[in-house]
């Protein structure tokens, strides 16, 4: 796994939550339509958090989901188990502008283990794309892959071109930093 010093860690139930409201909160201000944070349990113990918003001073389209594992607790004086404490497990961060043609995503690994075809998909990873048949992939951790798969680093996925970059033993971004870039951008 990639190195982190800000990722991977149980929170208290209420801190995960406040967090990320604070975080929508302060750039309320630059959202065009603010939708709060919806949850859904897509399992009992995973609970999926989304918003989609458009930043009103650059156009941006933003659409954030998350799941995150739950431990549970009994609460003695209701008796009924409540949401103890919560980890990120995945996330998706998608940011377009369609009249800029620019997409910018950030993603959890989609898969366990390493694909040759698709070296990016088991690591966490930032795709940035301007024009329809280009991307760029940057992968937030070193290039363990093979020797003799360590010189590709050109790939083609239907008619597009990706481009893949390693980071090295690096953070990838949260919300907090996902939202900062996406507000900086023009």
């Amino acid at each position: 796994m990639a190195f982190t010093t800000k990722h991977g860690r149980w929170f208290p139930f209420t801190d995960h939550i406040r967090i990320h409201d604070e975080v929508l909160e302060k750039y309320a201000f630059s959202m065009l339509v603010p939708v709060e944070y919806s949850f859904e349990y897509i399992q009992k113990d995973v609970l999926k958090h989304s918003v989609e918003f458009v930043f009103s001073h650059n156009g941006y389209k933003v659409k954030i989901d998350k799941h995150s594992k739950l431990k549970f607790k009994k609460n003695s004086r209701t008796n009924q188990f409540e949401p103890d404490e919560a980890l990120t497990i995945y996330y998706n961060y998608v940011a377009r502008n369609s009249s800029k043609g620019h997409h910018l995503r950030y993603c959890s690994p989609h898969e366990s283990f390493y694909n040759s075809e698709l070296p990016w998909h088991h690591k966490h990873h930032k795709h940035d794309s301007i024009q329809t048949l280009r991307e760029n992939v940057s992968i937030f951790d070193n290039d363990d892959r093979a020797v003799a798969d360590q010189a590709t680093n050109q790939f083609y996925i239907g008619r597009k071109t990706v481009h893949i970059r390693y980071l090295g033993q690096t953070d990838w971004p949260n919300v907090k930093d996902f939202l900062k870039e996406v507000s900086e951008l023009s």
